[in-house]
């Protein structure tokens, strides 16, 4: 069960790397710190992650985590998978959403799996306040309780300086949401993120240090990611938050591309990881951005490439990785 995984935060459970072997040292890296977060692993580790199958309106693309873990070696397997509830869209329910995910969970992946799920509420910030939501918000979290004990990432309203304008309105609604998430004592392990697009952060989207349990960011393109993490992980240390990189893919390079790509966007990722001891985590989108909305995005699959894939593994060796149990 997930309750095998190795000490998170105020657990005491345990859970293992891969199949229980270190693979290869982690010399590189800078010790992490322990900030005593829920969710976060202890001592010197980082969760590795991956996503993402869309679903609802959202689509585009349904195999992208079904085709990373493939590429990856059995003790190898991420141990997140990122994922996404749209609250104001209505074919997108949120209990019926974590029950597929458990039986997508179950069906695919023979290894324990923590879901990190982006809760979205932009445009519906009033009904949201005035609790218009509050069944749907407490059944998804009866939902989690009963499918995933509650050991679940939310990235409640992700990215709020991409997707929402009235600073007030945005943080008035993500605490409603994680006040009626603390409601449930059986989600006291849930792990609440809040994660802003870019590391150059407006704090009026702050909801407070006590609505969040780790800080996040989306490391798109290296240029505008490396200028400012240096002051978001600093802020993050202040605060005690673990950083968690919660969508990262090489947006302006095709991985095709091989080993310009590799330098020019996946280098400069992991030495960002190698340096910065705040960061705890990270889920890599293995998608082809062709095929989706966002124009001039390119193909951001590790599979597709050997140089790139092969290089991505080795990395992932270090013993510093917390893989899924397989």
């Amino acid at each position: 069960t997930i309750a095998d995984f190795k000490v998170f935060g105020t657990l005491e459970e345990k859970f293992t790397t891969g199949a229980g072997t270190a693979l290869k040292k982690s010399d590189e890296y800078v010790p992490r710190v322990d900030f005593g977060a829920r969710l976060e692993p202890k001592d010197n580790y980082i969760l590795h992650g991956a996503g993402q199958e869309s679903t609802g309106w959202y689509a585009y693309q349904t195999q992208g985590f079904l085709n990373y873990q493939a590429a990856m070696e059995q003790n190898m397997k991420p141990v997140i998978q990122s994922e996404y509830w749209h609250m104001m869209a209505d074919d997108e329910n949120g209990a019926d959403f974590v029950k597929y995910l458990r039986k997508q969970y179950d069906y695919y992946y023979g290894w324990q799996l923590i879901p990190m799920i982006g809760v979205e509420y932009g445009g519906i910030e009033d009904e949201i306040i005035k609790g218009k939501y509050d069944k749907e918000i407490n059944e998804f979290c009866g939902a989690l309780e009963e499918h995933f004990n509650g050991k679940v990432f939310l990235r409640v309203g992700f990215e709020p300086d991409t997707y929402y304008g009235d600073t007030k309105k945005y943080v008035q609604g993500f605490r409603h949401i994680v006040d009626i998430v603390r409601s449930h004592k059986s989600l006291s392990n849930t792990a609440i993120i809040w994660s802003p697009a870019d590391g150059n952060i407006n704090m009026d989207y702050y909801p407070g240090d006590e609505y969040c349990d780790w800080w996040g960011l989306s490391p798109f393109t290296t240029d505008r990611f490396l200028q400012s993490l240096d002051r978001f992980c600093t802020e993050a240390e202040a605060r005690k938050k673990p950083v968690f990189f919660c969508e990262m893919s090489s947006i302006n390079m095709d991985t095709s591309a091989g080993k310009e790509t590799w330098d020019k966007w996946y280098g400069p990722f992991f030495k960002a990881i190698k340096t910065h001891r705040a960061v705890k985590g990270f889920a890599y989108i293995n998608w082809n951005w062709k095929e989706t909305p966002w124009t001039g995005w390119g193909d951001c699959r590790i599979e597709v490439n050997d140089y790139i894939r092969n290089h991505w593994k080795e990395e992932l060796k270090a013993d510093i990785f917390l893989h899924g149990n397989t």
